[in-house]
């Protein structure tokens, strides 16, 4: 089995669908009012709703995208996305949206991320946020995903019933490592016994067929499981004496140094 780590996948594409509350009041203040700029100082106050995405770049370190909401008209909302850690966030880009009087989103569905990470390379990724509504509820978060991963080492391995050897991965990725074959013949009994539950081809059961697992008639792979049929009747009863004797044994030591210890104690008196 290959355990070898897995590399990280930067991450290209980011899909966020959210609810932004049509109830909300375009973001203004003063008389006359007018809109409240945003101010990547101080993003949460100079916007309505914000949300958040970790994404990776190409040696698989994460970053965190934020995205800051305003409603600036009826039916319109601006967007100014941030990437970056704590303490050294910059925004990348900046734009606005548009909803149908259904509150279904008109456009832009798609827009550019890019950001420089530091040491690395410029990364662009596709922010999609097709499903975006905007209805009369709490400003949410409904959906989100994104395609990078950090590296990640091997943790364990499963087998499925068509025999696919799948390894998992700590940064919860999965892996196909490979494929078990189902050997079948045309003639089952006709198999020669070669002892120790193996059994081998002959003329009477024909010649070998091997193929994954559920398919032309071979059965489903069962993992950890013991097949009763391959179970050599005459070792386990060997072994299961050779076991049994060796507990009689030991019980007898047992009884021996305890008749040993109690005429110590007599010979005392």
């Amino acid at each position: 089995i290959d355990d070898s780590p897995i590399p990280p996948e930067p991450t290209t594409k980011i899909d966020m669908s959210l609810n932004l509350d049509a109830r909300l009041d375009v973001f203004q203040e003063g008389d006359p009012p007018i809109a409240i700029p945003f101010d990547a100082a101080n993003p949460g106050k100079t916007s309505q709703f914000q949300s958040s995405v970790t994404v990776y770049d190409k040696q698989g370190i994460s970053h965190d995208v934020d995205v800051y909401w305003s409603k600036t008209n009826d039916n319109e909302w601006s967007y100014n996305v941030m990437v970056g850690d704590a303490g050294d966030t910059q925004p990348v880009t900046s734009g606005t949206v548009s909803f149908g009087a259904d509150g279904k989103l008109l456009s832009p569905p798609l827009t550019d991320v890019a950001f420089t990470p530091t040491g690395g390379e410029t990364q662009t990724i596709k922010l999609d946020i097709t499903g975006t509504t905007q209805f009369g509820e709490r400003s949410s978060l409904v959906g989100l995903d994104q395609d990078g991963s950090q590296a990640g080492t091997f943790q364990n391995v499963n087998i499925d019933t068509d025999g696919k050897v799948v390894g998992t991965f700590s940064n919860g990725e999965e892996k196909l490592l490979g494929q078990i074959a189902v050997a079948r013949f045309k003639s089952n009994d006709g198999l020669r016994s070669v002892g120790g539950g193996m059994f081998a081809g002959s003329m009477d059961s024909g010649s070998v067929i091997i193929g994954a697992a559920n398919t032309a008639g071979r059965g489903q792979i069962v993992a950890g499981a013991l097949e009763q049929s391959t179970v050599d009747i005459a070792t386990e009863f060997t072994n299961m004496i050779v076991a049994q004797r060796g507990y009689q044994a030991n019980s007898r030591t047992i009884s021996t140094a305890d008749q040993i210890m109690q005429e110590a104690v007599n010979l005392k008196r």
